[in-house]
């Protein structure tokens, strides 16, 4: 057997494809719950980094925005329009897989070339929610002041 074939019977070889970092342990319901609740908590993580600073996050939906809102459908009229010869026609695969391709290609694209239109959207945001925000802080003071005139 060459070290190649061995390889795959090893007990690490075994102990990854059923061990906890994969879905053969998923046997109930309630390994399903714990194995959802670990992920959402992962998730969870990561919108915690953003959700403190309102620029962070403001830069962040402007970029998902134009990412999805205008390079994605581009990438993707692009690549349905690809007339190649058999030899380098994509193949199934690539025709099924390749709007995930477009969605990931689309947001490196947005984060990486500086998109002016991004950085409008993050302004108009801001400004928006900071608006918001007086809004807000207007009408309770308006309500202390009511109550207090009341009271």
């Amino acid at each position: 057997m060459s070290a190649f074939a061995s390889s795959f019977s090893s007990p690490l070889a075994s102990d990854a494809l059923t061990g906890p970092g994969s879905f053969q342990h998923i046997r109930t319901s309630a390994d399903l719950a714990s194995a959802q609740e670990s992920f959402q908590s992962v998730i969870g993580r990561a919108d915690e980094r953003i959700g403190d600073d309102p620029e962070v996050a403001a830069r962040k939906a402007a970029e998902q925005f134009v990412s999805i809102a205008l390079v994605q459908p581009i990438l993707a009229e692009v690549r349905a329009s690809n007339d190649a010869a058999e030899p380098f026609k994509p193949t199934p695969a690539e025709q099924q897989f390749g709007s995930l391709m477009d969605a990931q290609t689309a947001q490196e694209i947005v984060r990486a070339s500086g998109f002016p239109l991004v950085e409008r959207l993050a302004r108009d945001l801001l400004a928006l929610q900071q608006g918001q925000e007086r809004l807000e802080a207007a009408a309770q003071s308006r309500i202390t002041g009511m109550e207090h005139d009341h009271g």
